[in-house]
């Protein structure tokens, strides 16, 4: 046999077997699922699969939900929170997260045709897992991350607030959606790292109240914003952004005195005055408790409190401890 028959033979071997690999892939391949087939080969699948969510928290897994034809994004809902509008005193951890899962019972589904949608426009699904049905939905939910106690939720649906319980047995709106806003203090419950859900601020047609999470008014309406509160009294704004101490009877504490920002320290008050001093005032009597101490930014001042005692720094130097509150 000649040199170039030799090689043509040798060409012929291994073109077959290249093609013997390739049909034997291509059968495993397709068998495996990892083939895409034609639209001769599969007519009836021409169109794409809706999405699914595996309904997964922990190491519990409460099944899957099937999302609506030609979604693009599908998945579990994020919180809002716009007390950041507002100058009310609210627990920020400055992120944006998922919303939990409930119960074992409900979820806050995203089901988006558009990712643009899902940003901006898309409703929430509050979700019922066990009955695999869908409950209501909203424009906006809001937990602080943290979390209310007793499984509340701050709610929005047709561009007004109300407050959503959450049980395993059932999901109630204990307010129906109707004020501007509604938010809660950075009060943490030390027992359960929850928000506490006893008072909340809230805001209708430009009046501003304090009301419990049936919707009893505690104290309403003042015509400006409130900004903070304890059992016994109220921090409030004036027509010109000053802050002013309440007490829940509606009358103005420590007579007209304004400060650039109050805070609640014990049973007493901190504030810091118009002339950029901060101390710690006896509200009832309207006597300093402690000194005077020069600040720049509110940040510059951090009270520690621990067995009934406070202590004041101003960036990062203890200036004053021991102080009774």
């Amino acid at each position: 046999m000649s040199r170039n028959k030799k090689g043509e033979l040798i060409f012929i071997v291994v073109l077959l077997s290249v093609c013997s690999i390739g049909l034997i892939l291509g059968v495993v391949g397709k068998s495996l699922g990892l083939g895409k087939p034609s639209k001769e080969e599969n007519p009836e699948n021409n169109a794409s699969p809706n999405l699914t969510v595996d309904l997964i928290d922990g190491d519990n897994f409460y099944g899957t939900y099937t999302c609506q034809e030609g979604a693009v994004y599908c998945g579990l809902a994020y919180e809002t929170v716009d007390d950041s509008n507002y100058q009310l005193n609210y627990y920020d951890d400055g992120e944006i997260n998922e919303l939990p899962y409930v119960a074992g019972t409900y979820v806050f589904l995203v089901d988006a045709l558009t990712n643009e949608e899902y940003y901006r426009e898309s409703p929430i699904i509050l979700y019922n897992m066990v009955l695999g049905t869908e409950v209501a939905r909203y424009e906006a939910v809001k937990n602080y991350t943290v979390g209310i106690e007793d499984g509340l939720f701050i709610v929005k649906k047709d561009g007004k607030w109300g407050i959503l319980s959450l049980t395993a047995e059932k999901a109630e709106l204990l307010i129906e959606p109707s004020y501007d806003f509604i938010g809660l203090i950075n009060n943490i419950n030390q027992a359960n790292g929850m928000i506490v859900n006893d008072k909340f601020v809230a805001s209708r047609d430009g009046n501003w109240s304090i009301i419990d999470r049936s919707g009893a008014v505690l104290y309403g309406s003042l015509s400006n914003e409130i900004v903070d509160y304890n059992e016994q009294y109220f921090i409030a704004l004036n027509g010109s952004g000053k802050q002013v101490l309440y007490n829940y009877q509606g009358a103005r504490v420590l007579n007209d005195s304004v400060f650039n920002k109050i805070i609640f320290v014990g049973r007493y008050i901190g504030v810091y005055d118009n002339s950029n001093q901060f101390y710690i005032l006896n509200q009832l009597t309207n006597t300093p408790i402690s000194n005077r101490h020069n600040y720049t930014n509110y940040e510059d001042v951090e009270i520690e409190i621990q067995n009934g005692r406070a202590t004041i720094k101003v960036k990062g130097y203890v200036e004053e401890s021991n102080i009774i509150i």
